[in-house]
């Protein structure tokens, strides 16, 4: 009965303690999951990071299209412009009506030059160095089939991704008169590094496949000043498609026009490693701490046990003796 109770303290109770630490750590991380999963992507790397976003939030993703955007006249590099084209259906449902489903574009601005925003917006140089006053971007998309006054136009503003932060590690900031690149206020505080740029946009399906792309940026400190909003990129695109009808899933690979998707889980954390990103960051030490703590308190029990054990047998032992010697 004894080596029951043993068992009992020494594993199974630690083991039941283990497993409702392991179960509530696994419960209660999951917040935690997505920036460890996009940080995945390796250090300080902007594109890898919103890609692993993507991979994240989508079923499949495509790089759309990426390009350079630079002020030709001034010879001034502003920032790069990547467009990605994604879908957060479930192709291998039964119930998927393939023309009835809608993609969704990603358009994300990063190795953003501040400075040379500024410089493309004015002419003046005594208003390129307000580094607290950071230009803003807004994205206008017209229906280039339609009539000019009768035109399909849809717009949005450039901000902070607003369901993880995406950094953009390769930015440059405003210049001091010397030259040298500055990431400070004039109050000399230090300005932490602004996120990438991002705007979703999910166009009506009266939209045409041709279409014109424009992104401008406006000086956030007098945006109401006339020249304070210019057009900085504008690119004429074909192929907008916004239905899936040519999308076909291929052995479990997912092809658009022959050409192939990355694959994405849906905001799946399952299916997207949370057991082992769980396991490793969080389960496996608590529930460690959790099986010593309790081995201290039931070794210490049964350690009493077997104490007072032996010392009843102690005490029988001689009261045997003396019996013995009375004889």
């Amino acid at each position: 009965m004894k080596g029951l109770y043993k068992i009992i303290l020494l594993v199974i109770i630690p083991l039941l303690i283990a497993f409702g630490i392991s179960s509530f750590a696994y419960n209660n991380n999951t917040a935690s999951f997505v920036p460890s999963f996009i940080a995945e992507a390796g250090y300080k790397n902007t594109q890898g990071e919103t890609e692993k976003y993507l991979e994240f939030y989508s079923s499949a993703y495509e790089k759309y299209l990426e390009k350079e955007i630079v002020n030709e006249e001034k010879n001034l590099k502003l920032f790069t412009l990547t467009v990605y084209r994604w879908f957060d259906f479930d192709l291998e449902s039964d119930e998927l009506d393939y023309k009835e489903v809608e993609y969704k574009y990603a358009y994300v601005l990063s190795n953003i030059n501040y400075g040379n925003v500024y410089y493309s917006i004015y002419e003046r140089d005594d208003k390129a160095h307000r580094f607290e006053y950071l230009p803003t971007f807004k994205l206008t998309i017209n229906d280039l089939s339609d009539a000019e006054d009768d035109q399909d136009t849809t717009a949005t503003d450039f901000a902070d991704n607003s369901d993880a932060r995406l950094n953009d590690y390769n930015f440059v900031g405003y210049t001091n008169d010397s030259g040298e690149e500055t990431k400070r206020t004039y109050s000399g505080v230090r300005i932490s590094t602004p996120s990438t740029k991002w705007a979703s946009v999910k166009v009506d399906s009266d939209f045409s496949a041709n279409v014109e792309i424009v992104i401008s940026a406006t000086d956030s400190q007098f945006p109401s000043e006339e020249g304070a909003t210019i057009d900085v990129a504008t690119i004429e695109v074909t192929d907008y498609s916004q239905r899936a009808k040519d999308l076909v899933l291929v052995d479990g690979v997912y092809k658009y026009q022959d050409k192939e998707l990355v694959k994405g889980y849906n905001e799946d954390i399952k299916k997207a490693g949370y057991f082992g990103y769980a396991f490793t960051h969080h389960i496996w030490w608590q529930a460690l701490i959790a099986i010593a703590l309790t081995l201290v308190v039931t070794g210490s029990t049964v350690l009493v046990w077997e104490s007072e054990a032996k010392k009843e047998k102690e005490a029988q032992a001689k009261r045997e003796k003396n019996k013995a010697n009375k004889r």
